[in-house]
C-alpha cells in the first residue's frame, strides 16, 4: 500500500490570473513565464513562499496565470 503525503495544515495554494487584451499566441509561453517569475519572486521577497516552492505558469490568448503551492499562512 502506497503512503500518501499528508497535507501541511499550515500551507495553502494561491491562484493569480491576469486578464488581458488578445495576446499573440507565439509569445504566450514567454509572457506567462515572465509574469509568473515576477509574481513568485515578489512572494519570495515578502517571505510568503520559500525558495524551492513549486509554481506553475499558464497562459491563454486572454489571460496569464500562476498557481503556487505551499503558500505561507
Amino acid at each position: 500500500m502506497a503512503k500518501q503525503k499528508a497535507a501541511n495544515p499550515m500551507s495553502a495554494s494561491l491562484l493569480v490570473e491576469l486578464l488581458t487584451e488578445e495576446l499573440p499566441p507565439k509569445t504566450l509561453s514567454l509572457l506567462a513565464r515572465c509574469f509568473s517569475d515576477e509574481v513568485a519572486n515578489g512572494l519570495i521577497r515578502y517571505q510568503l513562499i520559500q525558495r524551492g516552492s513549486q509554481w506553475k505558469a499558464f497562459g491563454t490568448p486572454r489571460r496569464l496565470g500562476l498557481l503556487v503551492s505551499d503558500l505561507a499562512p
